[in-house]
């Protein structure tokens, strides 16, 4: 007769032999999985680099730019979904001030597209906020750039 278990292989139930490996495979993977401390170890790798704008659009300092198109700002690292909205994607028109619009942030996470009209014929300023932050919690540095419509 035959232990049947889908974690191990099938021994003979009589075999003194059998039993001592299944216990000694169990004793490992319960025990020898763990740290000196008792818990389960974790990667030991931990990410302090903060996210940085590696592309605008549109560019900066331009003009003369459609008030249709929105506005996308790509990022070296993955952004928690949850720190990117309208209060940290921040635009504003030099006269007409604080624009409305929705902000949405790619599959991926590493790019965030504001999406509304803007004013025409007016100088457009984008701040992004230090309170946007990657997937470790690494903090952007506040950004800000300008261009015209």
């Amino acid at each position: 007769m035959f232990l049947k278990n889908k974690y191990l292989i099938p021994i003979q139930q009589h075999t003194l032999k059998g039993y001592f490996l299944v216990v000694v495979i169990l004793l490992y993977v319960t025990v020898g999985c763990k740290s000196d401390s008792g818990s389960k170890k974790q990667a030991s790798t931990s990410d302090t680099t903060a996210p940085e704008v590696t592309a605008v659009s549109p560019k900066s300092n331009s003009s003369d730019q459609s008030i249709t198109d929105g506005i996308t700002i790509t990022f070296s690292e993955s952004l928690l979904e949850s720190t990117v909205s309208t209060s940290t994607f921040l635009v504003t028109g030099s006269t007409s001030g604080e624009v409305t619009g929705k902000v949405k942030l790619s599959i991926n996470g590493k790019s965030a597209k504001w999406i509304g009209t803007l004013p025409n014929d007016e100088t457009i300023t984008v701040s992004l906020e230090n309170d946007i932050t990657d997937e470790a919690g690494n903090n952007l540095e506040s950004y800000s750039y300008s261009f015209a419509t």
